[in-house]
């Protein structure tokens, strides 16, 4: 499957427009997201939809799934994002309709 994604220079940044909506990329918060938030954001949802669906398979069932990013980034000398760690925090039905946790942490 192909996909073409057609990104536009902006004064500051790029946007693009898909079919959910636009979407401004920009180095400055104020403007639109950081680079570094949506690689952070894309990397933690595709590893909650495989332990959702590892789950499923399993037929664990499940309320909800929250993860949690540990990212670190120096701003002053404008470095790479380095993630530190990813806490998954999941949620299921128990009796009585009262959600239990369990929090763990990837390695």
């Amino acid at each position: 499957m192909e996909y073409k994604m057609d990104l536009r220079m902006e004064s500051v940044g790029f946007s693009i427009d898909l079919e959910y909506g636009s979407l401004r990329v920009a180095g400055d918060e104020s403007l639109g997201f950081r680079p570094f938030q949506l690689m952070t954001a894309s990397v933690a949802a595709c590893s909650g939809g495989v332990l959702r669906n590892i789950l499923k398979k399993q037929r664990i069932p499940l309320d909800n799934i929250r993860i949690e990013a540990d990212v670190t980034r120096n701003e002053k000398k404008k470095m790479p994002t380095a993630l530190k760690k990813f806490t998954f925090i999941l949620f299921w039905p128990a009796k009585n309709s009262v959600r239990k946790k369990w929090k763990g942490q990837s390695p």
